[in-house]
Order: C-alpha cells, then structure tokens, then sequence
C-alpha cells in the first residue's frame, strides 16, 4: 500500500471512531446508552481538541463542543447559527466590499454576509472544510474559499476593505495570533475594518470552558487586546456586545490620517 492509500486508510478510521462517538452522543439524548455510559467525558474532551482530529476529521467546532454533551449539531444548523452570529456585522459592511474570512470553517460565515458585500474569500487550514464550504457555496459566484498553511497570508497588501476572525484566535497561541493579526494590517486597504473574536479572559469562570475544558482554549483580557491591535497600528472603533468574547471593530488608518 502506497503512503497516500496508508494516509485515506488513517483518515476513514478517524472518521469513522469520531462518527461513532458522535452517534453514541446522539443515543444518549433520547436515553439510550450512549456516550456517557462508554466514553468518559474528559476522554472525549481530550480527542476532540487533539491538533490531528481537527486538522484530519473535519469535525467543526460546533459538533465538536456539543459532543462532549451528548448532542449533534446539523450542518444546517449550524449554517442557522452563522447566520445570527453574523448579523452585528453586517450594518459595518457595503456592497463593493472584498471580505476576507480568515478561519472560514466549512463557510457558513461567509455564506451568511456574502449577500451584502461583493465579493468573499474564506481560508482555512482544514482542506476538508474548504470542500465542504465549497459544496455549501454552490451558485454563490462571489465566495470563494482555499487552503492556506499558516504564515503570511497569500494576498497582495492593501487588497480587502474588512478582514474578519471569528472563533479561530481561542485555539491558537497569542505570539502566533499577533502575526496573523499582523497580517490582517497588512492586506488591508487603508481606512480597512478588521473584526476579530477574542476569547474574554471572564468566561473561564463562567462554565464556558468547561466544554472542552479550560486548557483547550487561549483567553485575553480587554487591555491585552487593545494594545495588541494598538501595537500593529491599528484603532480601536468599538466592541460589538457578545456573550463569552470581546468581539473588537477596528481601523487601519488611512494616509495621513492620525490617532
């Protein structure tokens, strides 16, 4: 068997062991044995926010977090969620805008603003959710999704009017996350708005981490997001209301223009 057969095989049985473990969760909603009574909860916990399960699986955040509780969360479900999330964001956008939706997931996000801007390119690390964001856009023309393996980010400088993160800086270390916000800066065009989610340092004490427990997850406190975006050069415009995050709006100065 060739390396590139030995890879799919590896994958199908990861696919297959997850699938599993979610349908037990699903069995013990309705009271069956299910996952409680096989899998202890801190294993699931444990597999769920393992780098090769998120990178290989496929399993989006939302399915993996109601896992652990017994539950399944549809792809259109999920879909439904992205679009009320996505909401505060729209009054900030117009249409001849260029998106970019950095940690797209399987695109709902996306798919959710693409009505109301010009046009959206969603990356992702995850190959499997571009394909799956791919299939969700069909007779979208103006989302376009691709893979992308980390580091600078493959688009020329000044090239998108809002760059926006939602979800994706939790599960990554906070000197990567400078770079990539960085990043954002940098294919901006001046007067560009950035949104990006961060994890509100408060919510580890509101059981939220308790989902996929507390060390699966990076916390920020206001003032470390302030001057993490001030540093780059960034202004702060506002915070949107969320539950859990500090969702922050923020400009890229234009020429000329002062603090």
């Amino acid at each position: 068997m060739t390396k590139g057969l030995r890879c799919q095989e590896g994958k199908r049985l990861i696919l297959f062991w997850l699938t599993c473990i979610v349908f037990l969760g699903q069995m013990r909603e309705n009271d069956c044995m299910g996952l409680s009574s096989i899998l202890p909860k801190k294993f699931i916990q444990r597999l769920l926010r393992t780098r090769l399960v998120w990178r290989l699986s496929g399993l989006t955040y939302w399915t993996a977090v109601k896992a652990t509780q017994g539950l399944f969360m549809s792809r259109s479900e999920a879909l439904r969620v992205c679009r009320q999330r996505m909401e505060s964001l729209v009054p900030y956008l117009s249409p001849n805008d260029r998106v970019l939706d950095f940690g797209c997931g399987i695109g709902g996000k996306a798919i959710a603003i693409s009505d109301h801007v010009a046009e959206v390119v969603g990356v992702d690390i995850n190959p499997w959710y571009i394909g799956q964001a791919r299939r969700l856009a069909r007779g979208r023309s103006n989302c376009h999704f691709q893979s992308y393996q980390g580091g600078s980010l493959p688009f020329s400088d000044d090239h998108f009017e809002v760059v926006y993160s939602w979800a994706v800086f939790e599960r990554i270390p906070k000197t990567t996350v400078a770079g990539y916000v960085r990043d954002f800066y940098r294919v901006l065009k001046p007067g560009g708005l950035a949104a990006i989610y961060f994890l509100r340092y408060e919510s580890s004490e509101a059981g939220f981490a308790d989902l996929l427990g507390e060390e699966a997850y990076v916390f920020y406190r206001r003032e470390e997001v302030d001057r993490l975006l001030a540093d780059i050069g960034f202004v702060v415009q506002e915070y949107l209301a969320w539950p859990n995050a500090h969702v922050c709006l923020a400009r890229k100065l234009t020429d000329g223009q002062k603090v």
